[in-house]
């Protein structure tokens, strides 16, 4: 299989989709988000366009598949194996390849905090409005913390403003939200406090390209507790 591309985010992606595609390499787009390929339909929407964009997937009659896949006659299991390889590759020739993939995580932990809200915003009875993954606070928060605390502020600003506004069915600027959650954030870190995060429910489940970015990002348990034990 010739190089997909020196971007290791490219990379991520297409392997990742090919995690969430048939045995013959194949997928109706409109069944590219209920696979798992990525946290949020229309985060899911952004990364087809980049991809298709890029000549790396087509889409005919309706049916999604992987460019290099068809042109190159090699199953699935071939193309995410020699894609792992690449990837790998990349990470030990160069520490911005790392860099890149956890760019790439932050985005994606801001989607899962996204679900988070909506999931907490509907059992409020809050509707969401204008709500992005590139809110300049939520970008901010995603440098600063992991997913879990995010979505602990995000909780507490989610309550605070459905006593703010009891009527059911209230709709809420994200915005209002994230901004919350940013100043508590400042002052908890002005004075010192350290606070627990908040998983998500069990029925928010991981995407296919959170758990590709985690398998080279998080280090092995398996090699931390061998360097214990020595």
């Amino acid at each position: 299989m010739p190089e997909l591309n020196s971007n290791i985010q490219t990379l991520v992606l297409c392997s990742a989709l090919a995690l969430s595609l048939s045995e013959n390499g194949t997928l109706s787009s409109g069944q590219l988000f209920s696979k798992g390929f990525a946290p949020l339909e229309e985060y899911c929407n952004e990364l087809l366009h980049e991809l298709v964009s890029n000549n790396l997937i087509s889409i005919t009659n309706t049916q999604l598949a992987i460019t290099h896949v068809e042109v190159n006659k090699i199953s699935l299991t071939e193309f995410i194996l020699q894609t792992s390889s690449q990837i790998k590759k990349l990470l030990l020739e160069s520490k911005d390849s790392f860099t890149e993939l956890r760019s790439l995580r932050r985005e994606v932990t801001r989607c899962e905090c996204i679900e988070y809200a909506y999931f907490y915003g509907e059992k409020c009875n809050l509707d969401l409005k204008n709500v992005r993954h590139t809110n300049p606070k939520l970008i901010l928060l995603a440098m600063e913390l992991n997913g879990d605390k995010i979505n602990a502020l995000l909780w507490r600003a989610i309550k605070n403003s459905a006593r703010r506004y009891e009527e059911i069915g209230s709709t809420v600027e994200f915005d209002e939200i994230t901004t919350e959650a940013f100043e508590t954030f400042i002052k908890y870190k002005r004075i010192g406090i350290n606070f627990d995060g908040y998983r998500r429910p069990a029925s928010l489940h991981s995407s296919k390209l959170a758990d590709i970015l985690d398998l080279y990002l998080l280090p092995s348990k398996s090699t931390s507790q061998s360097k214990t034990t020595r």
